[in-house]
């Protein structure tokens, strides 16, 4: 389709539709089916923030714009992030293999989109003597890299996002290795038109003092009430630290009991005093996160509020309550039931907070 076909396309079709459309036809072209649902379930996994399934569709209305829609780009934008572990870094060379598996076209073009799926990593072409290899990747790149280009509000939301992805890791040492990725791109973006729009958001981060809390508890196990106040507790700070503490009074299962789906989170464990633990984090902004199920609850927290100041720790402290379905639910009384009661209470798929 043309640009202004696309453009006509658009004065009565939702921007999505339209992308899905400009996509399946690219797929189709080369004999490969469009299976949406399958790139929806990758793009949404709970640890992707940046890194979604809208971050291809503003790819590929920013190719559209600058009228690059050859079926070889817009189906390297669509695997470039197929796979996506932040933790990771070889997710150019897995999306670009799990490319490589589904493609049913020639070999000489389907050569041609796995390397452009890799320039992603380095955001350099691989290529630079065949001009019109050239001229995709440098359009890819440009797609990926578009968010420089947007309001200084988009870029700041960007770059909240890209935090969240690397929640798992320790803010002073998330704040040095950032700064470095952002001045060496900047150095590769100099004299274009996002080369303004990334030194802001140095200057910017520079100054930065997110709002980081912790989350203590023994977690043995961690339940769906406590994941009930992570989620809330996420809605409120921008970075959320799982401290475990070993009780010598309690049975502690191993760290590794933890859940699956808490490990791009930031875990520590901790023995002794929460005192001690928060006093070694050299943190600017940091909150410690108290859930409450009932009255009860609150009785007990307000008396350690007090420990906490006589041991000389100023930490702010805030409460939060569980949803009412989940305030009957304690690790001490899930530990009784038989094995298969238990799973009720530790389904993490079930959880969904009150409007």
């Amino acid at each position: 389709m043309t640009k202004e076909e696309i453009n006509h396309l658009l004065t009565y079709t939702p921007k999505e539709q339209v992308v899905y459309m400009i996509i399946r036809q690219s797929f189709l072209n080369h004999k490969m089916g469009f299976d949406i649902t399958k790139f929806e379930a990758a793009y949404s996994q709970p640890h992707r923030h940046y890194h979604t399934w809208k971050h291809i569709e503003d790819m590929v209305m920013y190719l559209v714009d600058m009228e690059q829609t050859d079926d070889e780009i817009i189906i390297a934008t669509v695997y470039h992030d197929y796979v996506y572990d932040p933790k990771a870094n070889n997710n150019e060379e897995k999306s670009a293999e799990q490319f490589k598996n589904d493609w049913k076209g020639e070999t000489a073009e389907g050569m041609v989109i796995y390397d452009l799926i890799m320039d992603t990593k380095t955001h350099k072409p691989n290529n630079t003597r065949n001009k019109t290899y050239y001229c995709l990747s440098i359009s890819l790149i440009n797609a990926d890299l578009h968010i420089f280009e947007k309001s200084f509000s988009e870029i700041i939301e960007y770059d909240k996002q890209i935090f969240k992805e690397y929640q798992f890791v320790d803010w002073n040492t998330y704040r040095t290795k950032r700064l470095e990725v952002l001045e060496t791109l900047a150095e590769g973006l100099r004299n274009t038109s996002k080369y303004t729009g990334i030194c802001y958001l140095i200057e910017y981060f520079k100054t930065l003092k997110p709002k980081i809390a912790v989350f203590a508890g023994s977690f043995n196990p961690f339940h769906i009430g406590h994941k009930n106040i992570l989620d809330k507790a996420e809605q409120i700070f921008d970075k959320v630290i799982l401290a475990r503490g070993i009780n010598a009074g309690k049975n502690n299962g191993d760290f590794t009991m933890l859940p699956m789906c808490l490990n791009h989170y930031q875990q520590e464990m901790y023995h002794g005093l929460i005192t001690d633990y928060i006093k070694g984090l050299d943190y600017d902004n940091l909150t410690l996160v108290r859930g409450l199920r009932n009255a009860k609850d609150l009785d007990y927290e307000l008396t350690m509020c007090q420990y906490i100041k006589d041991l000389g720790c100023n930490i702010p402290i805030v409460f939060i309550t569980c949803d009412g379905n989940y305030n009957h639910i304690s690790s001490s009384a899930i530990k009784t039931l038989p094995k298969k009661e238990q799973e009720r209470y530790l389904d993490f798929n079930k959880i969904k907070l009150k409007e």
